[in-house]
Formats: structure tokens, sequence, C-alpha cells
């Protein structure tokens, strides 16, 4: 399997023509071969009949392109049962095309056009072609999806084998760094109650990151704590230039995420657009319900970034890339960006647990805080 894909790859002029088509096409190729095979070296078949035989593959194949883009560009992700439906749709779609080729091409070259008995005899010998063209490109989807998902799982594993090293160098001393900061805490005089508000902020967010390095995964409201926290401190420095809204459906809570999964966004949100205006602007973080999937979005406002999306991934911040690594590896998910004149938005979703989802009713109760 791995040398045909080798040469399917070569012979694609480095992907600019999909791999897909390109099977098809050698499928129907070897199909009709194998068929005539038995009169060919019976000398049955002359030149002519080769002629026909070559001009069947490619009405064939070309009867098969809007079948193709339908199952694998248009709907690639739909379930067994309406996969199947499909085909009793495209079937038909196939043939009559195919058909339609025929229509044309008797007339051009001289021959009658097919009766109703071959229009009916063809339907089943092209049935079985269509049936053989596409189980074969169906296997090549399933070991092609089980490789790229071989390569998550381990690219997965090095990355939590990673997180546990850097866990484990977090946690060398980490009481230390809690000591030094409820030491100075114990300094700050009582009128200044204040500044141990912050500091105590401050000694919660390295508490929550240390033990973000322990935890696969955390509730929502969790998550969302620490998230607040993290922009009450940064309120302090900006001060009124900062103005965040957080927007998440109640029954949602509960919901099982990554930890530590959108923070980079709040951050890149900070750093890019609120600090460079002069103005400030708004931080807006939504997190909602679509589906059966978690929907997660944050936008912010003043500076907007000029650069491509995929320029934003490339040569941004550390923490984009890791954000959109971590999605693609756990849940094979893109972030979706969306871009105006004073407004960017980076959103993404996540699966809901089935346990969780069930418990979750379809009408849901929102609530917004505004800082």
């Amino acid at each position: 399997m791995s040398h045909l894909r080798k040469f399917v790859r070569i012979a694609s002029f480095n992907r600019r023509i999909p791999v897909d088509l390109l099977i098809l096409l050698l499928t129907f190729f070897l199909l009709e071969w194998i068929y005539a095979m038995p009169s060919f070296v019976s000398g049955l078949i002359g030149v002519s009949h080769v002629k026909e035989l070559m001009f069947d593959v490619v009405f064939l194949f070309i009867a098969c392109i809007p079948c193709w883009w339908l199952h694998f560009r248009k709907f690639p992700k739909l379930p067994l049962k309406k996969r199947v439906a499909l085909h009793l749709l495209t079937v038909g779609i196939f043939y009559l095309i195919w058909w339609v080729a025929y229509f044309i091409y008797n007339p051009v070259t001289g021959r009658p056009l097919m009766t109703g008995c071959q229009t009916m005899q063809n339907l089943w010998h092209n049935l079985i072609f269509y049936i053989q063209a596409f189980c074969i490109l169906h296997i090549h989807h399933y070991f092609k999806q089980r490789e790229e998902q071989m390569h998550r799982e381990l690219a997965l594993q090095q990355q939590v084998t990673d997180t546990e090293i850097a866990g484990l160098r977090a946690q060398i001393q980490p009481h230390f760094l809690f000591n030094t900061l409820n030491s100075i805490s114990a300094s700050v005089p009582a009128q200044q109650e204040f500044t141990r508000d912050l500091i105590g902020k401050l000694a919660d967010i390295f508490r929550y990151a240390l033990q973000a390095t322990q935890e696969d995964c955390v509730p929502l409201w969790k998550e969302l704590d620490f998230i607040r926290t993290y922009l009450r401190l940064e309120e302090e420095r900006f001060g009124s230039r900062l103005r965040t809204v957080i927007h998440m459906d109640e029954e949602l809570a509960d919901v099982p995420v990554p930890s530590m999964l959108f923070q980079p966004l709040v951050e890149n949100a900070l750093k890019h657009g609120i600090e460079p205006a002069i103005d400030g602007g708004v931080i807006s973080i939504l997190l909602t319900r679509t589906g059966q999937k978690l929907r997660i979005s944050v936008s912010n406002t003043g500076k907007v970034q000029c650069r491509e999306t995929d320029q934003m991934f490339s040569t941004g911040g550390v923490g984009l890339r890791n954000i959109a690594a971590r999605l693609q590896r756990l849940y094979n998910e893109p972030i979706e960006v969306r871009r105006s004149q004073d407004y960017l938005e980076f959103s993404f979703t996540i699966p809901i647990p089935v346990s969780v989802a069930g418990s979750i009713p379809s009408s849901l109760v929102s609530v917004q805080l505004a800082h």
C-alpha cells in the first residue's frame, strides 16, 4: 500500500492533481482490462475495440468526478448511514453522466444510440464498476486517516512526555515561590489591602499554572476562573484602556477542557490588540454550545493585526502555534480567524463528552459578566 501511495504521489505532479482522481482513473483502466482480458487473449478484440475501451475509461472517469467531489470534498465526514444514502444518489448521477456522454459520442462516431435494453444491461455493468472504484477509494481514505491518527497519537504522546518533564522541573521548589509571595504579602502594611489582594491573585495564577502541568483536563468553570483572575490583574496594568466581557452558557460549566487551553488567545489579544492601541479596546470571551461541541471564541478590538492568517501562526508568538498544535493533536480541529478593520476573532470547537452532553438541556441559560 505504501509503494502504491508513493507511485501515485509522484504521478500527481506534486499533488497539483488530487490523488483520488488518479486512483479512480487507474482503477477504471485496470478493471476494463481485467474484464476484457479473456476476449483479448482469445483474439476477439481488435484495435477498434481497444479504442472503445479507452473511451469508456474516460467516460467512467468523468462520470465519477462529481460523485467523488460530493463524498470526499463536500461531505467528507458523513456518518455511515448518511454515506450509504448519498451513494444511492450519486450512483444515479454517475450513470446519468455516463449515458449522456455516450448519447453525444455515438452520433458523432456514426454509431446508433443505445436502446432501452442496452441501457439496462449497461446499468448493472457500470454499477459494479462504481462499487469497486469507490470501495478502493474508501479503503485508501481509511488507511490514510489511520496513518494520520497514528501520527497525531505519537505527537500527542511526545507532547505529554514534554509536559511531564516541564512539570517535574516546575516542581523542584514550588513552595519557595509561594512562601516568598506570602512573605511579601505579609510585609505589606494593612492600609494597602489592595496590594495584598493583587499579590494573592498573582499567587493564584502561579498555583493554577503549576497545577495545569499535572492535569490533562479541568472543568470549564475552573479554567474560566483562572482567565478572570488573569484579566483582573491585567486591568490593573491597563486601567480604563482595557474592558473585558465574558459570556458563557451556564450549563457548560462542567464540560472538561484541556488546562490553559485558550489563555494564549487572551494573551495574544492583550499584547497585539490592546497594548499598542492608544485608547485600548475590549476583549470578549464567548463560550457557547454548537450541537455536540463547545465553541470558544476570543476577540478583541483596538489594534487589529494586518498579517495574513497563515502568518499569524507561522511567524507569530509561540502561544498561537502551541494552541493550534494542541487542537490539531487532541481533536483534529482548526482555529478559525475572522477579521475586520477594528475587530479580530479567534474561535474553535471541541467535542462535549457524551456523559456531559446528555446532562445539558437544550434550552441554555446564559450569564454575562462585564468588567
